[in-house]
């Protein structure tokens, strides 16, 4: 009536309708037997519903997630056995801000994170074109690896009855040839113990006791004797001698 005009409200507050999103980062890039990874978990704002059941895991599992606000950390530990890469990632509409704007950044490249693993340990078999030697033979020995190693060696290799020469080989085939002992029936035995080499991503084998990890080669280069006797030391006509001959090992060629 005064005829004075209305004035309309205007909201001059601030607004957060911008979405958070969340980058991942590990310390280590790659897992072998016995390693874990400290990840962290940074968010580009504050939130409070953002919990370890965000965070989508394969290849490993997580454990002591902790942090608040806008950084967490957790740690991941790789499945057993295994070589799956282990994979972190974190889907879309999984956690808020305080605005209550939900993450929509599933496809960001700090999203997720990949982890080279390798738990399973490598193991070695050993082989020999012949069983049994004798004087003056030898045996070829072949040592296969399960996986490639630049640690084998032919010190790693027990050896007993016998001696190894012409060591050969890399990546997860070696070979060498075997001489026994002269003057010997003992076996001649060959094997690996555990830890005595490593793949390359420094697993150390762990079949010190399995069967093909240890080879037995029957042994004799013990060269045969023979030993004369006779029932009588002179003769005269019409007399015969009763020879006896008495070989230190038996022999199928002797007549």
């Amino acid at each position: 009536l005064a005829g004075n005009s209305a004035t309309q409200a205007t909201d001059t507050s601030s607004k957060d309708s911008a979405a958070p999103s969340i980058a991942i980062s590990s310390d280590l890039s790659s897992l072998a037997v016995g390693h874990t990874t400290s990840l962290s978990f940074s968010l580009s704002e504050s939130s409070s519903n953002f919990t370890a059941e965000d965070i989508a895991v394969s290849g490993g599992s997580l454990s002591a997630f902790s942090g608040s606000n806008s950084f967490y950390t957790a740690t991941f530990i790789p499945n057993a056995d295994s070589t799956a890469d282990g994979i972190i990632s974190i889907a879309n509409g999984t956690f808020s801000d305080f605005a209550g704007n939900t993450n929509t950044d599933d496809l960001d490249l700090d999203n997720s994170l990949s982890l080279s693993i390798d738990t399973i340990s490598p193991s070695v078999s050993l082989t020999s074109d012949l069983a049994s030697l004798k004087a003056g033979e030898t045996a070829s020995l072949t040592f296969t690896l399960s996986e490639s190693s630049s640690t084998f060696t032919a010190e790693d290799i027990a050896i007993s009855g016998g001696s190894l020469s012409t060591f050969s080989g890399s990546g997860s085939s070696y070979s060498a040839i075997f001489t026994p002992d002269i003057d010997s029936i003992a076996d001649g035995l060959i094997s690996i113990d555990s830890s005595a080499f490593s793949d390359l991503a420094g697993n150390a084998n762990t079949d010190g006791a399995d069967s093909d990890n240890s080879f037995t080669l029957s042994i004799d280069t013990l060269a045969p004797s023979i030993a004369l006797s006779s029932d009588i030391t002179s003769l005269s006509t019409g007399d015969v001698a009763n020879l006896s001959f008495s070989l230190s090992e038996p022999s199928t060629d002797f007549d």
